[in-house]
């Protein structure tokens, strides 16, 4: 969960910058991302008011009204909301890259929710009944370059939830700048793997967990984010 949000708080850091890079008026930009959609400005105007008491972003909405600048409203609006103005900015300016990101958000947030539930993310991480799930060109050409068999890497990003995990591990190897933030989460799964390998006689090694779980440390490895 901590590395979701590290995600989450450097892609908003990161399409903030984007926006003033690109010329863009903090204000003209969220009025044509409004009108891009009515649906769209509705949910969000309703979004807006039902937070107007809430303790962490009230101040903030009482404080712009109706018309917050990109840099405010990326603070106040929940994650899905973020990912669909990072998908509007990217067409907006035409960049693929920031589309890229869009998708990869979207695995991020699925992780996000499963570690919410801690059940959700490791249920069936090992099955491949489930339909498979696509993951960007560019995250499946990383992943090759690091040299993992091409037979594993199909058998084991052919499971939704190895596919989600894998893409957030790369977007945080690409989206969290080097400092203290990311060295306390490659601390983290540092002691995760020294656990695994601690009680390795606990859980047969037949036991498909522990498959995933190598892959797992293999992607961190591939991904620099593994000492």
């Amino acid at each position: 969960l901590p590395m979701t949000l590290d995600i989450e708080h450097f892609s908003r850091d990161r399409l903030i910058a984007l926006a003033s890079a690109n010329g863009e008026d903090g204000y003209g930009i969220m009025s044509d991302f409004l009108a891009s959609s009515a649906s769209q400005r509705r949910y969000i105007e309703n979004l807006l008011n039902s937070r107007k008491d809430d303790a962490n972003s009230g101040a903030i909405i009482e404080n712009y009204g109706e018309a917050l600048p990109i840099q405010a409203f990326v603070e106040v609006v929940p994650f899905g909301t973020f990912i669909g103005l990072v998908k509007f900015c990217a067409e907006r300016w035409d960049d693929d890259g920031l589309l890229d990101s869009h998708y990869m958000l979207k695995k991020t947030k699925s992780v996000r929710n499963g570690t919410a539930h801690l059940h959700l993310i490791l249920n069936d991480a090992n099955g491949e009944s489930r339909p498979r799930e696509r993951i960007r060109p560019v995250v499946s050409q990383a992943i090759a370059a690091s040299g993992i068999p091409r037979r594993l890497r199909s058998k084991k990003l052919g499971n939704p939830k190895m596919a989600q995990i894998a893409t957030l591990l790369y977007q945080y190897s690409i989206e969290v700048p080097e400092g203290r933030t990311k060295e306390r989460r490659k601390g983290g799964l540092a002691d995760l793997f020294a656990y695994a390998d601690d009680n390795a006689g606990i859980v047969p090694e037949a036991n498909p967990a522990m498959s995933s779980l190598a892959f797992v440390r293999r992607l961190t490895k591939a991904f620099n984010l593994l000492d």
